[in-house]
């Protein structure tokens, strides 16, 4: 159990963009459109669970690095601390990279930049070695990213589980 967070690719569609849907009721009142949105649909599970259903692959995967998903918290999801899946921009992107440069250049900035986020099996809310080594791999993914995404072709999307 803990803070799993995942940020994934998939295929994007013209003219849609990411959304939460029921895929049965979708699929009753219009077929043609479930064929069409069906990468974007997250599907009901067990009651009060959600997974999501597409055709997708793994970017990046962090695990309990509070101070990154609180990142993505604020800068992405409009501070809605939710487990479902949200677009994320090249701009975020890169305003994340540039944030992870700044504050593994200057550890002064850690508590203003990338503040620690308590909650439940969310880790460590210490300053710590293990804080900066995800900071590293941060950057290292949003470097992957920006080298190598195709923001014309794919959406890219943050989701946190726990």
């Amino acid at each position: 159990m803990g803070l799993d967070m995942f940020l994934n690719k998939t295929k994007r569609l013209p003219d849609v963009s990411l959304i939460t849907l029921d895929p049965d009721e979708v699929k009753e009142k219009n077929p043609v459109l479930y064929n069409r949105l069906t990468p974007y649909i997250v599907k009901r599970g067990t009651p009060g669970r959600y997974q999501w259903d597409s055709y997708s692959d793994e970017v990046g995967y962090w695990r309990k690095d509070n101070h990154i998903h609180q990142w993505f918290v604020e800068n992405v999801q409009d501070g809605e601390d939710e487990c479902n899946p949200f677009e994320v921009s090249k701009e975020q992107v890169r305003s994340l990279l540039e944030t992870c440069i700044k504050v593994r250049d200057d550890h002064t900035l850690a508590e203003s930049l990338l503040p620690t986020q308590e909650g439940f099996f969310f880790g460590s809310s210490d300053y710590d070695q293990y804080y900066y080594d995800a900071i590293d791999y941060t950057i290292n993914i949003c470097n992957e990213v920006l080298d190598n995404f195709d923001f014309e072709e794919y959406v890219l999307y943050y989701r946190a589980s726990w």
